[in-house]
């Protein structure tokens, strides 16, 4: 790297130590009752109960789709629903079994615990009573196939925090074998346990949430705690003790820890830096709350960088980053050194990039930024990092692990 290029990153950088402040907009939490029949809503701030989404049988884990709605799962009468997150409104059932159409279309779906979409924008739901994972069409909910085969890799209970990682590859959470296992993102295929069975004492695990430097956060139901382990699978350490933990969020607005425990029937907030207990935010039964088992913003907060598409050098390739402030300027950050490293004063955002290259950009009015640039044929085989940041609202992306073709 020339003197001049780190004189420039090192002067983006220092941007980087800014003063946190409160969320822009006001927001909701939405918690799944599974024993309820609801999502709830609760205010994000005071925990004051607001109303329900919608009701459903066995409500389960709810995503933001790329198209700006919510799909929500209700695991018992085997569905995926969609509804607007800013009227309301129920919008269609996208995932389910009409009886108009011969068969089942849903390819077998039964216990639909979570529905979570892909980096080629197709949506991919955990089937907890078949042990498999079912890919539909993004746009239309057409069955394509059966992604995860029946027990791949030993699965068993696919529960509701099935993501996708950095890497590309997705992460599931194996209920009743007390492990997380990892499949290939393009094939499906087991890459083996991620977290092997009980590593450090996990026990039902139901939510994974990826930190913004690729650190991994567990729900561990069984053991009562909230276990983070880094990029290899090792672990960090027991980082929260909680009752019985399903679904949580990590606050992109202030770094918190926002907890459902499924046997107080509460939502509780944790210190995100010290895991220092802040706050009963939802007290037991709160709204009618029910058998708590996932927890997510009513409007997506995050700010979101994509993969590198095709990601081969030589030729042109297309990334975007979504969901960023209208009309502002982020930095796009690239390096191939990862690590964590907390951005001064603001404590929600952690660079997973130790060799961080930053480069200025500005979002289109809707808040997205789509480049298309030819990679230098050099770079095959590189192992890349990318993330991005908005400093407007002390944001930062979730990070990109990607080797060039």
């Amino acid at each position: 790297m020339s003197n001049l290029v780190r004189g420039v990153a090192a002067s983006i950088v220092a941007a980087f130590v800014v003063a946190f402040a409160a969320p822009a907009r006001a927001q909701e939490l939405l918690a799944s009752g599974y024993n309820s029949d609801e999502v709830h809503r609760f205010d994000y701030a005071t925990g004051t109960y607001l109303g329900a989404l919608g009701t459903f049988n066995g409500a389960h884990a709810a995503t933001h789709g790329p198209d700006g709605l919510l799909y929500v799962c209700a695991e018992e009468d085997d569905k995926v629903e969609r509804y607007d997150p800013v009227t309301l409104a129920f919008v269609d059932v996208f995932i389910w079994d009409d009886p108009a159409i011969p068969g089942d279309p849903t390819g077998g779906l039964d216990g639909p615990t979570t529905a979570v979409f892909g980096p080629d924008g197709n949506l991919y739901v955990a089937s907890f009573n078949t042990d498999e994972v079912l890919r539909y069409d993004g746009a239309t909910g057409a069955f394509l196939n059966v992604f995860v085969t029946a027990n791949s890799g030993g699965l068993n209970g696919p529960d509701a925090g099935t993501t996708f990682g950095p890497d590309g590859h997705l992460y599931v959470p194996s209920y009743w074998n007390d492990k997380v296992i990892r499949y290939d993102g393009t094939t499906g295929a087991s890459l083996g346990d991620f977290v092997s069975a009980g590593t450090g004492g996990l026990t039902n695990p139901r939510t994974l949430r990826f930190r913004s430097d690729g650190v991994l956060y567990v729900s561990s139901e069984g053991s009562n705690g909230i276990l983070r382990f880094d990029r290899t699978g090792a672990l960090i350490d027991k980082f929260i003790a909680v009752a019985a933990p399903t679904g949580f969020v990590i606050s992109p607005y202030d770094g918190n820890v926002y907890v459902e425990s499924i046997s107080k029937q509460t939502v509780v907030v944790f210190d995100g830096l010290t895991a220092a207990r802040l706050t009963t935010l939802v007290k037991p039964g709160g709204g009618g709350l029910d058998g708590p088992v996932a927890l997510t913003f009513r409007l997506d907060p995050d700010l979101r960088t994509s993969r590198i598409t095709p990601g081969v050098a030589g030729v042109a390739n297309d990334l975007t980053i979504s969901n960023g402030t209208p009309s502002g300027v982020h930095f796009l950050i690239v390096g191939t050194l990862g690590g964590s490293l907390r951005v001064g004063g603001s404590p929600a955002a952690w660079l997973g990039i130790t060799d961080p290259l930053l480069f200025p950009v500005t979002a289109d009015a809707a808040g997205l930024f789509t480049t298309t640039t030819t990679i230098d044929p050099a770079l095959a085989g590189v192992s890349l990092l990318v993330q991005s940041f908005d400093p407007a609202t002390h944001r930062m992306s979730n990070l990109v692990e990607q080797t060039l073709q």
